[in-house]
């Protein structure tokens, strides 16, 4: 998007607005091409870090692979997967017989397990980023 203005007031506005354009654009091209749990996981990191700007929204995007989202709607859920589930933590679920399960406190497992993620709890499930990722909206300053 290529505006003429004629106002030096103004002129900041439209080279901001046109950043911002072209940020939208880039999100709406990724959209249009990702999978449902792409775009669940992104639905999740919106919800959990609830950005103010165009910008937050960018970089939660660009920092998307850094985040994991465990569909599971309770702490209980939460310990259970991370034994059992498809990226559970240990091998030590081959060890385990049915038995066990009767012993062991997945609802506790699963908060001490959430508190040490950092988990964030949205409608998608709980997402965590294992690198500790921080959004930062502050905007960044550009030569004119």
């Amino acid at each position: 998007v290529s505006v003429d203005v004629n106002n030096r007031y103004l002129n900041g506005i439209v080279e901001m607005s046109e950043q911002t354009f072209t940020e939208l654009n880039n999100i709406a091209d990724w959209a249009e091409n990702a999978d449902d749990e792409e775009l669940k996981k992104f639905a999740a990191a919106i919800q959990a870090y609830r950005p103010s700007t165009i910008r937050g929204v960018g970089q939660l995007l660009d920092n998307l692979s850094e985040f994991n989202l465990v569909d599971v709607s309770c702490a209980e859920e939460y310990g259970y997967e991370a034994l059992y589930g498809v990226n559970s933590r240990d091998d030590l679920t081959n060890s385990f017989s049915e038995s066990v399960e009767d012993y062991i406190d997945f609802d506790r497992y699963g908060r001490d397990l959430m508190d040490e993620d950092g988990a964030i709890e949205t409608d998608y499930g709980y997402i965590y980023s294992e690198d500790g990722f921080e959004l930062d909206e502050t905007p960044s300053m550009q030569m004119l």
